[in-house]
């Protein structure tokens, strides 16, 4: 992963703020990531003469460890009003110098556009809420956005300047969907919480991994 980091640190040259956002975003989703599969922990069946992993897939039995961050299910309310707050703060963090006005966001997507001039963007949104957050955004930057013949229902072309996306756009997505993402845990955990209770919402469940029938 530090390999990975470095790589994209060499080849992009980001700056201190840049830098910070692209560590700090991968954790994020990281740690998101870990809390939900540690709802289930994979057992791996005993080693037998006729065992055979699936090399094909790099598949290996293992066991998940529950990560600190997913704690017991509680029975507490979510409040929209904090993902709202977040959403704000990272439209206030992309947002022109001179204010979030219309004219604002035309006049940044313009410096870029001289700069750099345009190509499309091929970008997938993962599922309809990114879709939707995508296109909102591409419409307050006045960007054209659409989806060419036999492209999946969840990937968008964009037509932009060409340092806006990965700078500006994409990252912004990203943030905004990890928001959404972190919406969807604190709902999941409500429902299962007045659906089971919070002792059986919070247990582990294990799936045993065994080899192919034969």
């Amino acid at each position: 992963e530090l390999d990975e980091l470095l790589a994209w640190a060499t080849r992009d040259r980001p700056g201190a703020t840049a830098l910070l956002e692209h560590v700090l975003g991968r954790e994020a989703a990281q740690r998101l990531e870990k809390r939900i599969e540690s709802r289930i922990v994979q057992v791996p069946v005993r080693q037998t003469a006729s065992y055979r992993p699936d090399r094909r897939r790099g598949w290996r039995p293992r066991t998940v460890a529950v990560d600190e961050v997913a704690g017991p299910c509680e029975a507490r309310a979510m409040d929209p009003r904090n993902y709202a707050a977040d959403l704000r703060a990272i439209e206030r963090h992309y947002a022109p110098a001179e204010g979030a006005s219309p004219e604002a966001y035309a006049r940044q997507v313009e410096v870029w556009r001289q700069r750099d001039g345009e190509r499309e963007e091929v970008c997938s949104t993962g599922d309809a809420t990114g879709g939707w957050l995508l296109l909102r955004l591409c419409a307050r930057y006045g960007l054209p956005a659409y989806r060419r013949r036999r492209q999946k229902l969840t990937t968008l072309t964009v037509r932009a300047p060409q340092g806006f996306v990965p700078k500006v756009l994409w990252p912004q997505f990203q943030a905004m969907v990890q928001v959404f993402a972190a919406a969807r845990v604190e709902v999941d955990n409500e429902i299962l919480v007045s659906w089971l209770g919070a002792g059986e919402a919070s247990a582990t469940l294990c799936v045993e991994e065994q080899d192919d029938a034969r």
